[in-house]
């Protein structure tokens, strides 16, 4: 299992992570808040941001709203990759 990056797709890998772990969950803010108990993520506050700002990306149409989420991205990738990091090495993936 490879986390994906993209919060759509990180976040299913962290839901399957935690049904490996007999944690159950059914939501994408379910799973970064089961995720951020289980020590999974770190930072559960760049979590909840990518998750809005990914689905705010499904429905906007403002080029400068737009803008401002591309500019943070950049932030993102750093929280990501360290936790395909941090589940690599717990999980040896």
């Amino acid at each position: 299992m490879r986390l994906c990056i993209g919060s759509s797709l990180s976040w299913k890998t962290l839901k399957k992570i935690l049904s490996y772990e007999k944690a159950e969950v059914s939501s994408p803010r379910e799973a970064l808040a089961k995720s951020y108990q289980f020590e999974l993520i770190d930072d559960e506050k760049y979590w909840l941001d990518m998750l809005n700002d990914r689905n705010t990306t499904s429905h906007v149409y403002n080029e400068k709203a737009a803008k401002e989420i591309f500019e943070r991205i950049k932030l993102y990738f750093p929280v990501i990759e360290a936790t395909y990091n941090k589940l690599k090495k717990k999980y040896e993936l």
